[in-house]
């Protein structure tokens, strides 16, 4: 798996942060988005043909 990821920012009010993902010298391949609301309250959100967030979550578990 090749990509790139945002630095996450410093959680805001409540607990809210975001995370970007994207195809690293590819800047209009697939993305993915997490948007967080708080503990135990996401938001996945995936763009292009590769499923980014899903592969990240299957190398965490790896």
């Amino acid at each position: 798996m090749t990509g790139s990821a945002t630095r996450p920012r410093r959680p805001g009010a409540g607990g809210s942060l975001s995370l970007l993902l994207g195809e690293a010298g590819n800047p209009d391949g697939s993305r993915a988005a997490c948007d967080s609301g708080g503990p135990g309250r996401h938001a996945i959100a995936q763009y292009g043909p590769r499923r980014l967030w899903d592969e990240a979550e299957a190398a965490c578990r790896w």
